[in-house]
């Protein structure tokens, strides 16, 4: 009788189970059909068309068609792109109406990989501790510059072929790893291989994504293979993480700067009242997403340099006498010394300028509608942008103009900005990690990255490491004349240019 009564009252709820399941996915499936056949209306005009592999030339042409006001590019999801005329406008709003964070999670999936994730305690610690304490950092960076390239490279002495992205990417990890979570984690490599990992598998799931409607792209992500192993990859480090970070919060030296990393700096942000398992989701999301910012970007920029130097060797000379002439007045690499290297900061920007890894800069999304000075109203969830790549090749930005350089701004010219910071009061400006209206590769306003100045004394620690201790040359470049015309051929995308993955650059260690 009871038997019965139990198996009656199981059914019963087992069915009422199966009907609510079926009602909460025929409620979704509702919402997103009208999402689908509802889309944001833009009442502003579309320049290209849908699924081109390259937008280079759209914005090109909407920029001299629509100059002082907002067109679309047909990208998915579409991007408006703000005239250059609102830039202080745009920048200067808050997050309760443009966001630059709630866009990243759209497109990397913050739900499943934590990018683009509010994450407070690493912001401040970024802003902060990590660009107060660079001076440090820079002499860290040299000690582990010197350990990368020799366990990477090996003894070379003889001209020896390396894939030169996946070479640079385990230095930017060793380099930042060294920063972020000390030694001897830093080191370890099955703890680099799943940062790297992390970063690839991110890249490829938002890849991966762009390829279904947005209307039922939050539907299929979960069940991405891609998703799946940058979980796998967390769950890993993880594991890794875990007993340092047990080890750091017994130790009465956690917040002293001199013996810091950026995981100590964290702590010094996160609230007292998570248990030991929140800090540690907590710790490990930060420092995956910090590592994903570094190794992508910085690894990107450092293999488009090189691959520059590579076929333009008029360059590296120049460059060695620079780094040998300043750095004969100090015993080792420091911050003092790393800002009086003009010409290599130029070179890079030069690269980054020429090679930029996005086409749009400062890519945010509406929080709220929003009204432009130009007369358009942009609804709540749209994406827009600046046409950065349009701003840094026009004669018409100060910074390219004839009245600063007689080369076109097309054209590579590696000693461009040096050249400009030579001229009487502009000694400061057009650097590296400079944020400003024709500058715009970092973002600008209030938007900029925060992390630029920890990156971009990375990259010269980087390449002051290769040009005074080794060679290198293009893959076949026997007799070393180099040649713009053998330089590997970057990937285009949509809307940026990505280093050949591909590609490999000959090193043979250097004989001073």
């Amino acid at each position: 009788m009871i038997h019965t009564f139990i198996s009656l009252l199981l059914g019963d709820f087992i069915q009422m189970y199966w009907k609510c399941l079926a009602l909460s996915i025929a409620a979704c499936l509702i919402v997103l059909f009208i999402r689908c056949i509802n889309p944001i209306k833009l009442d502003i005009p579309t320049v290209g068309k849908p699924g081109s592999n390259n937008y280079h030339y759209d914005l090109l042409e909407g920029v001299r068609k629509y100059p002082d006001t907002p067109f679309k590019i047909p990208v998915s999801p579409p991007i408006v792109i703000l005239p250059i005329s609102i830039l202080d406008e745009v920048s200067s709003l808050p997050e309760s109406q443009i966001s630059f964070r709630k866009d990243l999670g759209k497109m990397f999936a913050s739900d499943h990989t934590g990018i683009g994730q509010e994450r407070i305690e690493l912001h401040l610690a970024i802003r902060t501790d990590l660009t107060r304490n660079m001076a440090t950092i820079a002499t860290n960076f040299q000690d582990e510059a010197r350990y990368a390239f020799i366990t990477k490279l090996g003894a070379c002495k003889e001209w020896t072929p390396f894939l030169l992205h996946k070479t640079i990417a385990h230095v930017v990890a060793l380099l930042s790893g060294r920063i972020f979570v000390g030694l001897p984690l830093s080191r370890n490599e099955n703890w680099i291989i799943s940062a790297i990992r992390f970063t690839t598998e991110s890249l490829n799931a938002s890849e991966a994504m762009q390829k279904y409607p947005g209307c039922i792209r939050r539907l299929v992500t979960p069940f991405l293979p891609e998703i799946n192993r940058t979980k796998r990859h967390i769950a890993r480090g993880r594991e890794f993480l875990e007993p340092i970070l047990k080890e750091l919060l017994k130790s009465e030296k956690r917040h002293d700067d001199g013996q810091a990393t950026l995981m100590s700096w964290i702590l010094k942000h996160v609230s007292d009242d998570l248990d030991s398992q929140q800090l540690t989701n907590k710790m490990i999301g930060d420092l995956m997403v910090a590592y994903f910012a570094a190794i992508n970007t910085t690894t990107m920029l450092v293999t488009h340099v090189i691959f520059d130097l590579a076929s333009r060797r008029q360059y590296i000379q120049p460059l060695r006498d620079e780094i040998d002439q300043i750095m004969s007045e100090y015993a080792d690499v420091k911050l003092s010394s790393i800002q009086k290297l003009k010409k290599l900061d130029s070179f890079i920007k030069e690269s980054q300028r020429l090679s930029p890894a996005d086409y749009i800069a400062n890519i945010h999304v509406t929080t709220s509608a929003l009204a432009l000075s130009t007369g358009h109203i942009l609804p709540k969830g749209t994406r827009c942008g600046f046409a950065s790549h349009i701003i840094h090749t026009s004669p018409d930005s100060p910074a390219f103009s004839a009245a600063y350089n007689a080369i076109p701004p097309m054209e590579f010219d590696g000693f461009r900005f040096s050249n400009i910071r030579a001229m009487e009061g502009k000694e400061n400006k057009h650097q590296l990690a400079t944020s400003s209206a024709d500058s715009l590769s970092w973002g600008y306003g209030s938007h900029a990255c925060p992390g630029r100045f920890f990156a971009s004394n990375e990259i010269k620690v980087i390449m002051i490491e290769l040009l005074r201790n080794w060679e290198f040359r293009l893959k076949g470049d026997i007799t070393m004349e180099g040649g713009v015309e053998i330089r590997p051929k970057d990937n285009q995308t949509p809307i940026g240019v990505h280093p050949n993955l591909e590609a490999e650059i000959e090193f043979k260690r250097r004989k001073v």
